[in-house]
């Protein structure tokens, strides 16, 4: 999947769709956690800078001790390079999973079931435990696969969306 999404010839394209559709479902929610992109992911710079502008409250991940947390944002400037090279908060203000209403989650691969492959650490099964926020994944729809290949301990998402819309 890695290898798929870095030859997509298409990608600012197919992200305008993702991006558009993300907006307009966040529009019902308030406190709303989202991931800086990496890897070719779906760019989410344009939803964070435009959730932040709706007077949103946003939130990202960071990695404090093995553990993922989600920090408080006010701007774009509010990151550096953390854990594994990925962009991480720096505001040290944390939300806890209870008070999030929508969480924006990557992922590498999902199935029809809404269980996700992510990049192996387990952090977002671990934080999305812990909510009863709406869980949705942001995709490509090549990133569907046929097998089921989900764990007792894995949590499935809410949704998916993808350019072609909502799973």
């Amino acid at each position: 999947m890695l290898e798929r999404r870095k030859k997509l010839d298409n990608k600012a394209t197919l992200d305008q769709s993702i991006q558009k559709q993300v907006l307009e479902i966040s529009k019902e929610y308030e406190v709303i956690s989202i991931f800086h992109a990496m890897h070719d992911e779906i760019d989410t710079l344009p939803i964070i800078e435009a959730l932040l502008k709706a007077n949103k409250t946003v939130a990202c991940p960071i990695v404090i001790d093995g553990i993922m947390r989600f920090a408080k944002i006010n701007s774009l400037r509010d990151f550096k390079k953390g854990y594994f090279g990925i962009m991480e908060p720096t505001t040290g203000v944390y939300i806890e999973p209870a008070v999030f209403d929508l969480i924006l989650v990557p992922l590498l691969a999902f199935n029809k079931s809404l269980y996700r492959v992510g990049y192996g650490g387990g952090y977002y099964d671990g934080f999305l435990k812990d909510t009863q926020a709406f869980k949705l994944g942001l995709a490509y729809t090549f990133q569907e696969v046929e097998c089921e290949f989900q764990k007792d301990y894995d949590i499935a998402l809410d949704a998916v969306l993808t350019e072609k819309g909502v799973y």
